[in-house]
């Protein structure tokens, strides 16, 4: 396969030398990012996690379009985080729309702003709220992440086993882990202090957490709240999938947990879906305080920290 690499102000018209089986490669916020024009598939091939990905892949979306003036038609993840071999988890998780992405009768002025603020970072994707364009977002999600039957089925499942009422329940996402490295993380006090502001202690709390530490935490809060037991948890200072990076085959993962690899990536979006339904959300600062609000369509009802103290606005 050859491989041409382009610059952030190369334009598709200028690729004189492009013949079709040739990749166009851009470097688009870590990993390999490749476009085939002959059948518009965008490949990412990229470790850190699963959220992250997502997040960078819709990055990778709309510079395509800048660059190229074009958008893909297929999508494939190879997430090496998770899963050492070539293997798609995409259409595991989402499916693409047959639809054309129409973005012609977005003004100019409003693609420059998506162009220039909706870049990835520590918190997903944007950094303000005002950054968040959600008549664009809506129609990428709609032609590139719909989500799997799959995910569906664990959606669904999720809501039966824990008698779920999207009206009356707040969903609290907290964890430490590997994201200490990263970020200041709000204390389990801080999470109950923004529930008691907010007037959300009397509403039916589920907490989901993959950090054994925060659950004790939260337990020593005196508040009543219901966990999820979705995904395992983790070793200290070290987030699950950091752990799949130790190369479980997937196997072992399969013997170990009940699940195989892909299933636990099913689910984690599956949790991510339920959090956007929920009458209110508590997030932790990452990827999920942007990627929850983009599936929810909207920032009501939703809190999210940028550090220990001060939330996402």
């Amino acid at each position: 396969m050859n491989i041409l690499q382009i610059g952030a102000n190369k334009g598709y018209d200028d690729l004189t030398e492009l013949i079709k089986d040739k990749a166009i490669k851009a470097d688009l916020w870590g990993g390999e990012h490749l476009f085939f024009p002959e059948t518009k598939e965008y490949k990412i091939t990229r470790d850190y996690g699963l959220f992250s990905n997502v997040c960078v892949s819709i990055y990778g979306i709309m510079e395509w379009h800048k660059r190229l003036n074009t958008t893909p038609q297929k999508i494939t993840f190879n997430l090496t985080e998770y899963l050492s071999d070539n293997i798609d988890v995409y259409h595991h998780l989402f499916k693409t729309s047959d639809e054309h992405l129409e973005l012609q009768d977005i003004s100019e002025e409003r693609l420059f702003k998506f162009y220039r603020y909706f870049e990835p970072n520590l918190l997903g994707i944007g950094r303000n709220k005002w950054h968040f364009d959600f008549d664009i977002i809506n129609r990428l999600l709609k032609k590139y992440y719909t989500i799997s039957d799959a995910v569906i089925e664990n959606i669904n499942r999720i809501e039966k086993n824990n008698n779920i009422n999207y009206e009356d329940t707040v969903f609290i996402w907290a964890r430490k882990t590997d994201k200490i490295c990263e970020t200041d993380l709000p204390v389990s006090k801080t999470y109950k202090d923004i529930l008691e502001q907010k007037n959300l202690l009397n509403n039916q709390l589920i907490l989901q957490t993959d950090d054994l530490n925060v659950l004790n935490d939260f337990e020593n809060e005196n508040i009543q709240f219901k966990t999820l037991n979705e995904i395992p948890y983790a070793e200290p200072n070290l987030g699950f999938h950091q752990r799949l990076s130790q190369r479980l085959t997937d196997d072992q993962f399969t013997l170990k947990y009940g699940f195989n690899i892909i299933e636990y990536l099913q689910r984690l979006i599956a949790l991510m879906v339920v959090a956007s339904k929920c009458k209110a959300c508590v997030i932790y600062p990452g990827c999920l305080s942007t990627m929850i609000p983009m599936f929810r369509g909207n920032f009501e009802n939703y809190y999210s920290f940028i550090n220990d103290k001060q939330l996402f606005t």
